[in-house]
């Protein structure tokens, strides 16, 4: 119930970040080498999806401009391109490990969406990807421990 209560409330936090980010046609410089995100959901403008719990989904940004991480059962590699706020991305591989189908579809829509990402934007530990206008991957930094 704690926990519940405490993914809201980061929704809620999340939710403000993503209507005050960036418009499309705004330009930042934004350095993502060397940081690693924890996707924490889906946000589909007037809805959000959380992550399923008890799977780990991560991204990697690599000083080479590659990336890595964990869909939620297998683990992904390839490369991105970003110039200001805009950002593309190549996945390039990727383990085939079948898992149970709600992580299947999981792990699909999230590697769509990392596919279909166009926009970036960061606001401290927070991370954006987005898809469409109201449409974006939400992630939180991982914190050095």
């Amino acid at each position: 119930m704690m926990k519940k209560a405490i993914n809201l409330i980061l929704l809620v936090i999340l939710a403000h970040f993503t209507s005050c980010s960036l418009n499309d046609n705004e330009s930042i410089d934004v350095d993502l080498k060397n940081s690693e995100w924890n996707f924490v959901a889906f946000n589909l403008g007037d809805e959000w999806t959380e992550r399923l719990e008890d799977t780990t989904v991560t991204l990697r940004f690599n000083s080479n401009n590659t990336i890595e991480g964990e869909a939620g059962c297998n683990s992904f590699s390839g490369a991105y391109i970003s110039s200001g706020n805009s950002i593309r991305f190549n996945i390039t591989g990727a383990t085939l490990i079948n898992c149970e189908d709600e992580i299947n579809n999981q792990e699909t829509e999230y590697l769509n969406g990392i596919r279909r990402a166009r926009v970036v934007a960061i606001d401290q530990n927070n991370l954006e990807l987005r898809i469409t206008r109201n449409t974006s991957l939400v992630f939180r930094r991982m914190l050095e421990n």
